[in-house]
């Protein structure tokens, strides 16, 4: 056999486990302080040691970074602002892929892999928290809305739908009393609030412009997302008294003049929105509200004017209850007075499930329009039970909709009010 001709190279090729095996011996190596030539310092003072290129490899942003540093023969330093458990957890998950992270401390997790560029970690976060299985909390919600900055676009849809749904827990937790008057601001004017009252809305801004000093200001500016109106009439009355006693330019004052404006447009109803089992507490609008441009471009007008004195307030979003579609006003008029009797009169009422769900998906498609968002899994009974009602009117008109839940609950009055003679 005639000799292999020879090679000017020879391949040497390791396998891919042991490969692996020595770069997990990095973090060993960082644990006992080997060959570590950057020191990264949290916002209460500890220090890591780590290796620079390790980190360089993680993040494009922090390879530039350490590029232009340079060496210059001395051990580099790097501030990461954020506090030591938050930091030692992203090193870890930087070195090894995993990390376990303290609730209190995923905010401060999620503002330095947004500051740092860490995509695998930010996708890692938003998988964790907002999928599924997810882990989001009041506490960790709260937290991460308590930064004043942005923190990525999946985990921050995931973040404010959770907030809106659940703000009266977020509001307990001690993350709240550090939001920025702007988002606080922000997340009350939302349509999809979801409170108990009005009432509620107020004393958490109140609440909230107590726990600090020099918040009087940005309290006040808060006030003009709380829906007035829809105040009762006797905590108005109690509210506008207090204004003769209070300084002016205070909170107090500001809160006991808009009251005492908000008494002469009071719509007489305090929260009627019904459904509290099915639909907690949806947010209600009113005669002159208008959420926003977002709201016009729908379709409708805007009903301008303070309302009278004893008149029920519209129910549902703001796109239902502020705006009227164009080319029905008449007839919408007699329509929306039916419909609110219907829904005054369902307050409270206990109706077989079947129908009850029924009612729910005539009554969110009137308020809402078509349902939004994936179908629940089957294990989450109830959500799916309401989704799947509501999904089985899509496409349905406001009126039709308006129209099918006020003919069913006249079905029903036979069991409750015999002389009804309807809506």
């Amino acid at each position: 056999m005639a000799p292999k001709s020879a090679s000017s190279q020879v391949r040497l090729t390791s396998p891919r486990p042991t490969q692996l095996t020595q770069w997990e011996r990095l973090e060993a190596f960082r644990k006992e302080g080997i060959l570590c030539d950057l020191c990264v310092k949290s916002s209460d003072g500890k220090e890591f040691r780590v290796h620079a290129v390790v980190l360089a490899l993680a993040s494009e942003k922090l390879r530039k970074q350490l590029e232009q540093a340079g060496n210059g023969g001395a051990s580099r330093e790097l501030a990461a602002g954020i506090p030591g458990d938050a930091l030692a957890a992203v090193l870890d998950f930087v070195y090894s892929g995993e990390a376990r992270v303290d609730a209190r401390m995923v905010p401060e997790v999620a503002r330095m892999a947004r500051r740092w560029e860490l995509t695998v970690l930010q996708e890692t976060l938003v998988s964790s928290l907002s999928g599924e299985d997810g882990t989001l909390t009041p506490e960790v919600v709260a937290g991460l809305f308590a930064l004043g900055e942005p923190f990525g676009e999946q985990l921050g849809a995931a973040a404010r739908a959770f907030v809106l749904a659940n703000f009266s827990a977020c509001a307990q937790t001690e993350p709240f009393f550090r939001w920025p008057q702007k988002v606080l601001e922000h997340l009350l004017k939302s349509d999809h609030l979801v409170v108990a009252s009005e009432e509620e809305a107020l004393t958490l801004v109140a609440r909230w412009c107590r726990f600090k000093d020099g918040r009087e200001e940005g309290a006040v500016a808060a006030l003009a997302a709380v829906r007035w109106p829809l105040l009762s009439a006797s905590v108005l009355d109690a509210l506008a008294a207090e204004g003769k006693v209070a300084l002016a330019g205070t909170f107090r004052a500001a809160v006991a003049e808009r009251s005492a404006a908000a008494r002469d447009a009071h719509n007489g109803l305090s929260d009627a929105s019904n459904f509290a089992s099915l639909v907690p507490h949806v947010r209600q609008a009113y005669a002159g509200w208008w959420a926003g441009l977002g709201s016009s471009a729908r379709g409708g007008l805007v009903i301008a004017g303070k309302g009278a004195e004893g008149k029920a307030p519209f129910f549902g979003s703001a796109s239902f209850a502020s705006l009227v579609p164009a080319g029905s006003t008449f007839a919408m008029a007699g329509l929306e007075e039916r419909y609110q009797k219907a829904v005054a009169w369902e307050s409270g009422k206990t109706m077989p499930n079947d129908r009850k769900l029924l009612c729910y998906g005539f009554f969110k498609q009137a308020a809402v329009g078509d349902v939004d968002g994936d179908q629940p899994y089957a294990v989450q009974f109830e959500k799916r039970s309401k989704w799947d009602a509501w999904n089985a009117v899509k496409g349905m008109s406001k009126e039709e909709a308006m129209k099918n839940y006020i003919e069913e609950l006249e079905k029903q009055i036979k069991d409750f009010d015999p002389q009804n003679p309807g809506f």
